[in-house]
């Protein structure tokens, strides 16, 4: 069920963002994040790993809140597959872009709440 947007840029109905997205074997919840939590951090996202806990602070325009919302899930990405260990790799980039795409295609397969949710745009 759609929610009305808070952001005073919105003019128009959005879609509610999901509470939670499957990440390899694992589920993350997605919570509101307190704007006066956030605002101590300087971040408008945070992902949790001890907690499996996606935070993201309200109040945002739904296209900066799409953009937070996966660059905190790619945070997840990049705890699940594991690309810590390979830290002194000889083509680093090469090699999590790898790790990540295999990642990112589980979670598109497994989540097309998200997956609609990211792609709205309210354009007709």
């Amino acid at each position: 069920m759609p929610r009305k947007a808070r952001d005073p840029d919105a003019y128009q109905e959005r879609p509610a963002r999901p509470t939670s997205v499957k990440i390899g074997p694992f589920t993350w919840t997605i919570k509101s994040w307190d704007v006066r939590a956030s605002n101590n951090t300087g971040a408008y996202g945070l992902c949790d790993k001890t907690t499996q806990t996606i935070l993201i602070e309200d109040g945002m325009t739904l296209q900066w809140e799409q953009h937070i919302v996966l660059h905190e899930m790619l945070h997840a990405c990049y705890c699940v597959a594991g690309l810590r260990e390979l830290r002194g790799a000889d083509d680093q980039e090469e090699a999590h872009v790898a790790l990540l795409a295999f990642s990112l295609i589980g979670v598109l397969q497994d989540n097309p709440e998200m997956v609609a949710y990211l792609a709205y745009t309210g354009a007709p």
